[in-house]
């Protein structure tokens, strides 16, 4: 598969997989991610690009609004960051969402 970046063909790699449980409509309670990286490495965390991309996705589909809070728990160790869709704009020709509101995010690092 080809892989294509709209602004710089430097990026147009894949690096990493989030694996999830599914349970993409909105709940308060949490859903899993594990994020597999580099040479089968296991992230600790949910990840911020994991939380970012996964709301990001369910905002686009229509199964959670701007500012509702999801929570997005680690399969790895249980650790949770919660993300929000927070703004939608228009770059370049792509309608991007900005979502970061990530708490939890911090512990980690």
């Amino acid at each position: 598969m080809k892989l294509h970046h709209p602004v710089s063909d430097d990026l147009a790699f894949l690096y990493g997989t989030i694996l999830t449980d599914g349970r993409d409509e909105f709940s308060p309670e949490p859903t899993a991610n594990i994020c597999v990286f580099a040479e089968a490495q296991v992230d600790r965390s949910p990840t911020g690009s994991g939380v970012t991309a996964r709301v990001a996705l369910q905002h686009h589909k229509g199964l959670i609004q701007l500012n509702q809070t999801r929570t997005f728990q680690s399969g790895a160790t249980g650790s949770q960051f919660t993300g929000k869709a927070v703004e939608v704009e228009e770059i370049f020709v792509y309608r991007d969402l900005f979502v970061f509101s990530c708490t939890g995010c911090k512990e980690m690092i």
